[in-house]
């Protein structure tokens, strides 16, 4: 699969797991708002940009995987990632630009 996820991608708000592994997407990370039962997101080894971690990230109270290593994605880890107390899996690294020092709060 390549290309850009599409933003229409939000009306599948009910999946409970999204793989988008090992493709030649580009672009940014979708927007994951009013995804209340996902549980797993991977998107690794793709050309994905911009933030690693949006705004809405805390808002996914079911998260338990959040695979995003292996892109040109850049930022910090947010403090507010302690707050997903479901999470178990959070795969950052190989060719993002993570900087920063992981939060106490994980």
């Amino acid at each position: 699969m390549s290309g850009q996820i599409m933003p229409e991608f939000s009306v599948l708000s009910s999946l409970k797991e999204i793989h988008f592994y090992n493709n030649t997407l580009s672009g940014l990370l979708p927007n994951l708002v009013g995804f209340q039962d996902l549980k797993t997101f991977d998107v690794e080894s793709n050309n994905l940009e911009g933030p690693a971690f949006n705004d809405e990230l805390s808002t996914l109270l079911s998260i338990e995987n959040y695979m995003v290593s292996e892109n040109r994605l850049s930022g910090e880890i947010p403090p507010s990632i302690g707050t997903l107390t479901t999470l178990q899996n959070l795969w950052i690294t190989d060719k993002n630009n993570i900087r920063g020092s992981i939060p106490s709060t994980i």
